[in-house]
């Protein structure tokens, strides 16, 4: 990805990127050790975080406990000026320790041409080792 075409979108986009692909995909990583989760997200552009909010495998606010999964969305413009290219990748506190996924990678597009923004999910993994991929 050239960094150049990297972008913040519009808050509506980021809700329902959390609400339809990254809340489902936690809870299902979660369901294995039926433990609660608190996820930080945040949108990165470039090497610039941007945080947005916080989620819970119950609901999303603000909260004080540590949050122990740390989410980056990055977003990329196309050619296309109704299609953009989004990345998630989550990792999960302690997980490794654990030999449970301590990394989620999950890649795709948004159409933005309609009323409310759709999403394809093009490629998605977990990994056991924790370190950051570029995109």
């Amino acid at each position: 990805m050239i960094a150049v075409d990297q972008f913040e979108p519009h808050w509506s986009v980021v809700e329902c990127l959390v609400e339809e692909i990254l809340e489902s995909e936690l809870k299902r990583i979660f369901a294995q050790t039926s433990e609660q989760f608190v996820a930080r997200i945040a949108v990165w552009v470039r090497q610039q975080e941007i945080p947005k909010f916080s989620i819970t495998s119950a609901g999303r606010d603000e909260f004080d406990i540590e949050e122990d999964v740390d989410v980056r969305l990055r977003f990329q413009r196309t050619l296309n000026p109704e299609r953009h290219r989004f990345s998630i990748q989550a990792h999960f506190a302690e997980n490794w320790r654990r030999n449970l996924p301590a990394q989620l990678h999950v890649t795709g597009d948004i159409d933005t041409s309609g009323k409310w923004p759709r999403f394809r999910v093009l490629r998605s993994s977990t990994s056991r080792t924790g370190a950051w991929e570029r995109w």
